[in-house]
């Protein structure tokens, strides 16, 4: 799985998800104004866990892109596809393969999530659904980016043995 966080801030939120890369063999994009993955706080999320003697970057692959606009256009070129998150995506993350290695999940800023520019730069918008819209509107970013790692990871284990998983892209 290809996660991209685009302007990510906190550090709390950096390293969770750093931990849920490392968990699903994700590899990790970071665009944008995030917070660097050196920081001593992002650093203290992950350490206070880390059991290896080996290095992190050993892994967990990080890389990092100036804007997002840049890594689409980049990778765009040769043919992956890129899902954005949004509250207000029109399918289910779940209902939809989202396993392949050209799949890249695109993540917005704590605040506010990804702007209408961005997700239009997106090939299809999912989302998380939640109940009692009126009184929360979203989950927090490390929360959601763990359940679609998950489901990525599901997903791979399904096809490893030979099912499918319904909704694959044409």
């Amino acid at each position: 799985m290809n996660i991209v966080l685009d302007c990510i801030r906190k550090p709390q939120n950096l390293g969770a998800i750093m931990r849920t890369a490392i968990a699903t063999s994700s590899t990790l994009y970071l665009t944008g104004n995030c917070i660097n993955p050196d920081h001593r706080k992002v650093k203290s999320q992950i350490y206070t866990w880390w059991r290896s003697k080996e290095p992190i970057k050993n892994y967990l692959k990080i890389e990092t892109y100036p804007t997002l606009e840049e890594l689409v256009k980049s990778k765009r070129d040769t043919g992956n596809i890129f899902l954005g998150t949004s509250p207000n995506g029109e399918i289910n993350y779940w209902s939809m393969t989202i396993c392949y290695s050209d799949i890249f999940i695109v993540f917005g800023p704590e605040e506010g999530g990804l702007s209408k520019e961005k997700l239009k730069l997106m090939n299809n918008v999912i989302k998380i659904p939640m109940n009692n819209v009126d009184v929360i509107n979203s989950l927090n970013l490390a929360t959601s980016v763990a359940l679609i790692a998950y489901e990525c990871m599901k997903q791979r284990m399904i096809f490893k043995h030979g099912r499918q998983v319904s909704n694959a892209w044409p």
